[in-house]
């Protein structure tokens, strides 16, 4: 009798075990898979877009990333060169106003010119309003003077071709007197300078190819302007310096020519 009870006992402990193998681990172990389906699966589907465009913006970094350092060690290489060109550039756009040099320099063209200089003054202005997205500043200048109608012309060519760039915005002249057709001039000029702020900014791009045909030709363009030679030791007391008295605004203004016909005032193109 004791053997049939545990016989009985022994077979109910196999209907359990089969019980529990055949119904609840497979029901934890789907509990187990929805969980992780949930916490672990779905939010990294839901983040998929999310984590391709992280992987997309940092893959485009590490290729920017070595354009630039291709860049900057071609640059290194090429360190003397580099310096050279970024003289002449700094010759026709300086880093800074170097208002005397420029004088100086707007002297020099005009009396070179045969001008005869009556008025030389200058200010710092705004940039000009058809160029307000350039980053950049300017001093103007006001120049008068006396001469020919050639040598009026003479003078604007001679800036086109100066090595620290000058900006013709407009001009007037009348005659004096009828002998030999000389002229009375007036000039509004401005002087184009940078205002450079070195910040490091690792993922801005080098975009510089001193190799490029383009820039080639640039530096030979800014090698052909001629450079007005300034010393420090210039007094600039020597020149004809005014306080900046800025043009009037005169719409009925009119220029008279030496052979006394009338000329409207005549801006530069």
């Amino acid at each position: 009798m004791a053997e049939k009870t545990g016989l009985n006992m022994s077979f109910e402990s196999t209907k359990i075990k089969n019980v529990l193998l055949n119904f609840l681990v497979p029901i934890v172990s789907v509990t187990v898979s929805a969980l992780l389906f949930f916490f672990i699966v779905y939010p990294s589907i839901v983040d998929m877009p999310m984590i391709k465009a992280e992987l997309e913006t940092q893959t485009a970094l590490r290729d920017l990333l070595r354009a630039k350092r291709d860049n900057i060690n071609k640059l290194v290489d090429f360190k003397s060169v580099v310096d050279e060109n970024s003289l002449l550039v700094d010759r026709a756009l300086p880093s800074e106003e170097r208002v005397p040099a420029l004088l100086d320099q707007v002297d020099s063209i005009a009396s070179s010119s045969g001008l005869e200089v009556t008025k030389l003054s200058y200010t710092f202005g705004e940039i000009p309003a058809e160029e307000r997205s350039s980053s950049y500043n300017v001093v103007l200048v006001s120049l008068g003077a006396e001469g020919s109608y050639g040598q009026m012309v003479t003078f604007m060519k001679t800036a086109e071709e100066a090595a620290r760039l000058i900006n013709v915005a407009n001009f007037r002249f009348a005659s004096v007197g009828k002998e030999d057709g000389k002229l009375s001039l007036n000039f509004a000029l401005y002087a184009p300078y940078l205002m450079v702020q070195s910040t490091a900014v690792t993922d801005d791009p080098v975009t510089l190819d001193i190799t490029s045909t383009q820039f080639v030709d640039f530096i030979n363009r800014v090698k052909s302007l001629k450079y007005y030679d300034y010393s420090e030791n210039t007094n600039i007391d020597d020149l004809p310096v005014v306080p900046f008295e800025p043009e009037e605004d005169e719409t009925t203004e009119e220029s008279t020519s030496s052979e006394g016909s009338v000329l409207p005032e005549t801006p530069t193109p």
